[in-house]
């Protein structure tokens, strides 16, 4: 339930109708295309091993630099990602040889 600054029920206020939610998407995200293909790219490249992910993440870069700036803003790094899962993969790798002598 919604309420407004005083602490009353916004019950009737709020319109939670389809047409009022379209309206609401077509002033807020316009024309442009909704953020969806370029993070499950995204997320299909982070599937792959760090290496080719490096590649396939930036083979997108293009898509998400025609995002809008409160996608791209809202959106984590795949890059930073990818980064991070391979210098955690090399870690363990270090620590599993050491552990082996």
């Amino acid at each position: 339930m919604y309420f407004d600054t005083e602490g009353r029920s916004a019950g009737s206020v709020v319109d939670k109708s389809p047409l009022h939610s379209q309206s609401y998407d077509a002033a807020v995200v316009g024309e442009r295309q909704p953020p969806v293909p370029y993070v499950l790219a995204a997320q299909a490249a982070l599937g792959e091993p760090p290496e080719k992910a490096k590649t396939l993440l930036h083979d997108l870069e293009a898509k998400m630099l025609a995002l809008g700036a409160v996608e791209q803003a809202l959106i984590p790094s795949p890059q930073l990602l990818n980064s991070a899962r391979s210098e955690a993969l090399t870690a363990r790798a270090e620590l599993m040889q050491a552990l082996s002598k």
